[in-house]
């Protein structure tokens, strides 16, 4: 039996309560959205997350640039030892005029005075910095990274942003993965097998041929720990190594996150906002983040450079036995004098004006 069709009116209602049904929804999904947006920016900047509607120029330094020190500890891997050290430093140089940017690591080992009275003493290796001072806040402490690290390489660091493992997990996973090259002098690429244990040394969680590889978070987090002590291959420079693949997940993580495809999917954004939110502390306000973010997208790829200061020549580190009588990294020049390290880095911050062409003569 055929049913009856319905009346003008009975079907208007019949949209008009669908559409209220999906309004609602629509209004639960966005306000969820909101509200995990709202307190990942809370959580991340320590201010109104309102601010972030309204875009501010970053601080510069001397030269125009803005100078940000992205580091990681360890702090919420249970039973990790020395968790508050900052095993990985690395830092950014972005211009926002000129859309520029360089990035280099900072060895964990390199040697230091700390200016102050510490558990390990008063000078030694600089991831001992943040730790010693953690104890006075979080902001304290970051703001005595800047200071070291900005006192050894001659540069104004305005920012700092802390990670945990998780946020490089929950990050990396949140972009869907990311694509890294592994381009290790050894032919068949790299191996570490200090993970292994996690899956009773019947697994490689750290293996990869030479070439483009994709990583999920996990992999992602086990490469930029991995430096090839005890059995495997492909580290020839052990952390040095571990260094060039940190920056390496950074530049895959940007390129990812400022594609269209990411940024057009609004689940995909709140999902790595609230990873951040929950893991990262900087100072960097919700409208320089605005301002920094926009800025980060500009940049192509091919502007932003990758430096290994460990590979200059002529050689401006090298390793050694430092007065503790433990493995440490120091400047060729001697112990406490950076001048080299600082001329280098200002040929970046400031490089000379092209020469001009000489003119013909007839």
């Amino acid at each position: 039996m055929a049913h009856p069709v319905p009346r003008p009116s009975r079907r208007r209602k019949v949209i008009k309560r669908s559409l209220i049904t999906l309004l609602i929804v629509a209004l639960v999904i966005g306000g969820y959205t909101a509200v995990n947006v709202f307190n990942a920016f809370g959580n991340i900047f320590k201010e109104n997350p309102l601010g972030a509607l309204f875009a501010e120029p970053l601080k510069t330094d001397q030269y125009g640039r803005s100078n940000i020190l992205v580091f990681g500890t360890s702090e919420d891997d249970p039973g990790h030892p020395a968790s508050d050290l900052t095993d990985s430093v690395i830092a950014l140089s972005v211009d926002q005029k000129k859309k520029n940017a360089f990035m280099f690591s900072v060895p964990r080992d390199l040697w230091v005075d700390y200016e102050r009275r510490c558990p390990s003493g008063s000078a030694g290796k600089i991831n001992v910095v943040y730790s010693c001072v953690k104890s006075e806040g979080e902001d304290t402490a970051q703001a005595a990274l800047r200071k070291s690290v900005g006192e050894v390489f001659g540069m104004d660091f305005q920012y700092s942003v802390h990670l945990n493992y998780t946020a490089v997990r929950s990050s990396v996973d949140a972009l869907g993965g990311i694509t890294v090259t592994i381009e290790s002098v050894d032919p068949r690429g790299v191996l570490d097998r200090n993970f292994d244990w996690r899956c009773r040394y019947r697994c490689n969680l750290v293996k990869y041929p030479n070439g483009p590889v994709q990583l999920d978070g996990q992999q992602a987090l086990y490469l930029a720990q991995a430096r090839g002590e005890g059995i495997g291959y492909g580290f020839p420079l052990g952390n040095f190594d571990r260094e060039a693949n940190q920056r390496k997940i950074i530049l895959a993580m940007k390129q990812k996150a400022t594609s269209i495809g990411f940024l057009a999917n609004p689940l995909s954004v709140n999902k790595l906002l609230s990873s951040l939110g929950n893991n990262v502390r900087t100072n960097i306000t919700g409208s320089e983040f605005k301002t920094f973010t926009g800025l980060i997208k500009d940049i192509p790829a091919t502007s932003i450079e990758s430096i290994s200061i460990v590979d200059q020549k002529p050689m401006l580190l090298s390793t050694g036995r430092g007065p503790d009588g433990s493995s440490i990294v120091r400047p060729v020049a001697g112990l406490y004098d950076y001048s080299d390290l600082q001329a280098f880095m200002l040929s970046k911050l400031n490089p000379p004006p092209p020469p001009k062409p000489a003119s013909s003569t007839q």
